[in-house]
């Protein structure tokens, strides 16, 4: 398994030229660029020099003075508005030679939630028709420039995000039958489904196993160790439904960790991830 290490962990936006060149001299091989940056803070002749293998996500990179990005909103501009974005993150990938795009799931919102200011709900519907129009124009673009496209699951928290439950995204799959569209799987946002239900994600790891293209993990990732890798965990044996797990690329995000416990969690991964299916449970 290759695992890609987000400078989110260990920088704020402003500092990542700084903190790219440092993992460049320490030899970091992959990294996982997503959140809001403004283009003009990234170090691209360092980006463009191939010394980084690279994934992005969520429309990558974004000023963040701008409102968030809702390819689901009802409101017809606001959604173009957020299309135009992401197409712009193709266009972004395309340039640099990242093979696949990845996105969040929008919200059944007129618009989107801002700080302090609620969103305008509006019925989910609704909200997924628009979010297939919108996947629809970035298929079209992807196919253009020759960029894969997977799907993050939404926040089982967030009640007026989509893409919550597996039936809703396999669904989705289903009716949009794009064949380079797969699923980014958030392996943090999974635990908390578990959690918050209090049942296996059974469903998640059988019925989307072969749609799966790539894996996410973030603080507190310490809750997922037993789902990837502990034989007595009746979720390890879930994942053996996936055709080829250990080939997944996985991004790994640990927010406010240093780069040396980043990297460690990084060797550890790849350790456990090089023996058959999961290798062995990590020791208590």
């Amino acid at each position: 398994m290759s695992v890609f290490l987000s400078p989110r962990s260990v920088a704020d936006p402003r500092d990542w030229g700084d903190v790219l060149e440092l993992w460049r001299v320490a030899q970091v091989e992959r990294v996982s660029l997503a959140g809001a940056i403004a283009p003009s803070s990234l170090p691209m002749p360092l980006l463009a020099s191939g010394c980084f293998q690279l994934t992005v996500h969520q429309g990558f990179p974004d000023d963040p003075d701008r409102p968030p990005l809702n390819p689901a909103a009802s409101d017809e501009d606001y959604r173009r508005r957020s299309v135009a974005r992401l197409e712009a993150s193709l266009e972004f990938c395309a340039r640099l030679g990242v093979p696949r795009a990845s996105l969040d799931p929008g919200w059944a919102f007129e618009e989107a939630w801002l700080p302090g200011v609620p969103g305008r709900p509006t019925s989910r519907t609704r909200a997924l028709d628009q979010f297939k129009r919108s996947l629809d124009r970035l298929a079209t673009r992807a196919e253009q420039l020759g960029v894969l496209l997977a799907l993050s699951q939404g926040d089982p928290g967030d009640r007026s995000q989509l893409l919550t439950e597996s039936s809703e995204l396999s669904r989705l799959l289903t009716d949009l039958q794009i064949p380079f569209l797969g699923v980014r799987l958030d392996l943090s946002r999974l635990g908390a489904w578990a959690r918050e239900r209090r049942a296996l994600p059974a469903d998640w790891l059988e019925d989307l196993a072969g749609s799966i293209v790539e894996l996410a993990i973030a603080e507190p990732f310490q809750r997922e160790w037993r789902l990837l890798v502990d034989e007595a965990d009746p979720r390890h044996r879930l994942l053996k439904a996936h055709p080829a797990w250990s080939s997944l690329p996985l991004s790994l995000s640990l927010p406010g960790a240093s780069f040396e416990r980043l990297w460690a969690v990084q060797a550890e991964l790849e350790v456990l991830m090089e023996a058959p299916l999961l290798g062995p449970a990590l020791p208590a």
